[in-house]
C-alpha cells in the first residue's frame, strides 16, 4: 500500500494541518527509507491552510500510516519559492517549500502566497533567521521551481 509521510503545521494554535510529504529523491536507491534529504539540513515549509512558514527538520516528519493520508487522490508536488532575505550584500535567498496535492503551483499563486504568508524562525541560505507578518514580504521578485530534493508523486 502506498502512503505519504506527513508533517504537522507548527501553527498548532490555529491550524495543525497535516502537510503531505513525498519521499526524498535519494529513496530510489535506499533499502532503508529515510524521511529527509541526505544533507539533513532544515527546510522552510509553508502551510497552504494558514499560510504560516516555519522551519522543519527530519524530526518533524511522521511515518506513513493507514490513518494518515494514504494514497492521494491527485499528484503531490513540492514547489520551491525563492525570495531575497533582505539582509546582507549580496542578497541571500530564502527557500520556502510548498507541498501540495493537485496541480503544480504557478507564479501568480506563489506571489499571492508570499504576500499573505507569515514567517516565524525562517532561515535563509546565509543562516539569517527571519520572521515577518502578513503583507510585509515583497512578492514581486520571486523564483518558482520544483524542489530537486523531493519526488513528485503521480
Amino acid at each position: 500500500m502506498f502512503c505519504l509521510q506527513t508533517m504537522f503545521c507548527k501553527n498548532t494554535g490555529e491550524c495543525g494541518r497535516q502537510i503531505p510529504l513525498p519521499w526524498p529523491m535519494h529513496q530510489r536507491i535506499s533499502a532503508f527509507p529515510q524521511p529527509w534529504p541526505k544533507d539533513g539540513k532544515p527546510r522552510n515549509f509553508l502551510c497552504r491552510r494558514c499560510t504560516h512558514v516555519y522551519e522543519y527538520t527530519s524530526g518533524d516528519v511522521h511515518p506513513p500510516s493507514d490513518a494518515a493520508l494514504g494514497k492521494p487522490d491527485s499528484d503531490v508536488f513540492v514547489s520551491r519559492i525563492s525570495i531575497q532575505c533582505g539582509q546582507g550584500k549580496p542578497a541571500h535567498l530564502v527557500h520556502i517549500l510548498v507541498s501540495e496535492c493537485g496541480t503544480p503551483l504557478q507564479q501568480e499563486g506563489a506571489s499571492q502566497l508570499i504576500g499573505e504568508s507569515e514567517g516565524q524562525g525562517v532561515t535563509c541560505q546565509a543562516g539569517h533567521t527571519l520572521s515577518w507578518r502578513r503583507n510585509q514580504r515583497q512578492a514581486e521578485k520571486i523564483r518558482l521551481s520544483f524542489d530537486p530534493d523531493w519526488h513528485t508523486v503521480q
